[in-house]
């Protein structure tokens, strides 16, 4: 007979794990490009908001997902205005 908790225990026995691929990705796609600063504002993000962890996986385009980053830092009230529009620091 089956638990009522197999289901879960299941789900949470699982390898695959978003965020953590995410944060990952994020330092391997674009470490290179955004400050520290921003890398760490990201990944608190990533690990309060798993859709957006999710949404940012899905995001193939580099100056996309950069424009989609930006606009993720900046409605978090974090100064964005040093990253160009590619993505480059600009220096202030």
């Amino acid at each position: 007979m089956n638990s009522p908790w197999a289901v879960h225990e299941q789900s949470m026995s699982s390898p695959w794990e978003p965020v953590g691929d995410c944060k990952i990705q994020l330092q391997k796609q674009d470490g290179e490009w955004m400050s520290f600063d921003h890398l760490i504002a990201m990944i608190d993000h990533f690990k309060l908001d798993v859709g957006s962890a999710d949404a940012y996986m899905t995001l193939e385009l580099p100056k996309l997902r950069r424009l989609w980053l930006k606009r993720q830092l900046t409605g978090m009230k974090y100064v964005v205005s040093e990253l160009g529009d590619d993505g480059k620091l600009i220096d202030v």
